[in-house]
């Protein structure tokens, strides 16, 4: 047990450690010309959350997040099942809607959406910031801290893609959104599943983990537990992957490189040096250690609260 870690989320210090996090010199989709140390990966047995620590500070993940390719989290929404759900969702509930995305980007999820919606987005990046305000989105900030000076019951649903994971404390956050949703309005939060059979098998060393600007996280079973203390309801959750290829021959190829890195992880390291990579181990040895990637996994889920 660690005696000098607290848990950023309740402040336990009934906190277990899982093991370190390899070292990346990858954030939000940049390759940087400096690693950045993976920290620990911690477990607090009294609310649930897995969470790095040290990781990257909040001042030193804004300039690197302003600096992220419009690229790196576009996405098609044919490609989002998450997206897909959330449209499903929304749809059967609101003929008319006061919507707010986190983490908006340039918008792309809004497109989906046929109903005449009044849309709201808080967005770090400016350039998809920009791009999103152009598409007629109201972006009421850069920082999730935003939501603190919303007035409360503000909107019918409030929609978080790949965003809870992003934050030290998802508890705060929840709460937060909690707070600025009307009654019987929705709340929808797709991310990375920690307690998926890939996540577990993996541990410290699962590349979604890895990730530098992934710092915090939560389970299906952790939703179910802070439901219940905000008085939310959690009425629906679904599992997937975030591939966009998913044949067999990928799946396999993916399942085997993981069983590798996991179990013969020097050996690995020792391919990555031979020059079986597209690392740069060369300039950055600790790199021969990151995991592949697992994006076959169905590791992710998507739930849907309703508040009372």
């Amino acid at each position: 047990m660690k005696k000098n870690v607290n848990c950023p989320s309740c402040g336990s210090l009934k906190i277990q450690e899982v093991g370190p996090v390899p070292a990346t010199n990858i954030f939000a989709g940049q390759v940087l010309p400096d690693l950045l140390p993976g920290g620990t990966l911690f477990y607090c047995e009294n609310c649930g959350l897995r969470f790095k620590s040290p990781y990257v500070r909040p001042n030193e993940q804004g300039i690197l997040y302003s600096q992220a390719s419009l690229d790196h989290w576009g996405s098609s929404p044919a490609a989002r099942a998450d997206w897909s759900l959330a449209k499903e969702w929304i749809q059967a509930e609101f003929s008319q809607a006061a919507i707010l995305d986190i983490g908006c980007f340039d918008g792309s999820f809004f497109s989906i959406l046929s109903h005449p919606y009044t849309f709201f987005g808080i967005e770090i990046n400016p350039q998809a910031a920009k791009r999103a305000a152009q598409t007629g989105i109201k972006i009421l900030g850069s920082d999730f801290s935003v939501l603190a000076e919303c007035d409360s019951d503000s909107f019918d649903a409030v929609t978080a893609f790949d965003v809870i994971e992003h934050v030290a404390d998802p508890a705060w956050l929840l709460r937060q959104v909690a707070r600025v949703v009307r009654p019987r309005g929705l709340i929808i939060i797709s991310t990375g599943n920690a307690l998926s059979e890939a996540s577990r098998l993996m541990g410290s060393r699962y590349y979604y983990v890895s990730n530098a600007e992934h710092v915090s996280f939560i389970s299906p079973q952790w939703c179910e537990m802070r439901s219940r203390e905000l008085e939310i309801s959690l009425e629906e959750e679904r599992r997937f992957s975030h591939a966009i290829l998913n044949t067999l021959h990928i799946k396999v190829n993916q399942i085997i490189l993981n069983l590798v890195y996991r179990f013969f992880p020097a050996f690995f390291a020792w391919l990555r040096r031979c020059g079986f990579s597209d690392k740069n181990v060369n300039l950055h040895p600790e790199l021969a250690s990151c995991p592949p990637n697992w994006m076959t996994a169905k590791d992710h889920f998507i739930v849907k609260f309703r508040k009372q």
